[in-house]
């Protein structure tokens, strides 16, 4: 499951990253590797 979730985030943030520039897509990453170590 977490696998699965994991990877359909990096598919949106593929997504908008042909949408917005990279510096949404950096904020994106950080916020979830951030939200990651609160879950861990």
């Amino acid at each position: 499951m977490r696998i699965k979730s994991e990877t359909y985030s990096w598919q949106a943030i593929i997504e908008l990253g042909m949408k917005y520039p990279l510096k949404f897509i950096i904020g994106t990453i950080l916020a979830i590797i951030k939200s990651e170590e609160r879950t861990m």
